[in-house]
């Protein structure tokens, strides 16, 4: 069954997909399926720290369950644990470099570390992978607007409305970019960037790097 809620702003999302590439590893171990469908239950709740724990008892069965820890990279993000979030995402990425939503939660972690430069790096990974998420587009936007590319996170945030139109953050960033733009004023090269309502930089802060939680329970 697969679910899909939108997570508060300054929560990260995080992605869960099929078994089919990892069943054969968890044929004989059905205890990590259990835990992991535990974990992915309470997740759905809003009980990250206890969705964690079940999540970890899933990667104690198998260390390499890598979905798991897919799904666990993005608790932590949710979780504001960042650096966590980063070394986990690396793991998963180390066991599977054509999973493509291990690169979204790498991104949105280093996004929210400062590191808007290897974020880049991270969605762009994902979206050449498969161009049809959006949150890697999210990402690349959020990552773009952090290194004041701003027309460019204006046509990466315009892709991901064009793939999730009610993304609320996808919006934000096209709005705060198309914002940021400078004017070109025939005869006056320097002009000023457009004014920016200070709230609404706020909130654009705030919200940048959050993303969808897409959840799936297994029998």
């Amino acid at each position: 069954m697969q679910r899909r809620i939108l997570i508060p702003a300054l929560l990260a999302g995080f992605i869960i997909l099929s078994l089919a590439g990892v069943a054969p590893a968890l044929a004989d171990n059905q205890k990590a399926i259990e835990y992991y469908n535990n974990g992915v239950e309470l997740a759905y709740q809003g009980n990250f720290t206890q969705a964690l724990e079940q999540i970890d008892l899933a990667l104690a069965e198998n260390q390499n369950f890598t979905l798991a820890l897919t799904t666990k990279a993005g608790i932590l993000n949710s979780l504001g644990q960042y650096q966590e979030a980063l070394n986990v995402s690396d793991q998963a990425i180390a066991q599977n470099q054509s999973l493509p939503y291990a690169w979204v939660n790498k991104a949105t972690a280093l996004i929210n570390l400062g590191m808007p430069d290897e974020a880049l790096n991270a969605s762009e990974q994902a979206i050449a992978i498969d161009p049809t998420i959006p949150e890697a587009w999210i990402d690349k936007g959020s990552a773009l607007l952090d290194l004041g590319r701003y027309a460019e996170s204006v046509q990466a945030s315009r892709q991901a409305l064009q793939l999730d139109p009610n993304s609320p953050v996808a919006l934000v960033n096209y709005q705060l970019a198309q914002a940021m733009i400078t004017p070109e004023t025939p005869g006056n090269p320097t002009d000023t960037k457009a004014p920016v309502n200070p709230w609404f930089a706020v909130v654009a802060l705030g919200v940048a790097g959050a993303g969808a939680i897409y959840l799936r329970k297994y029998r």
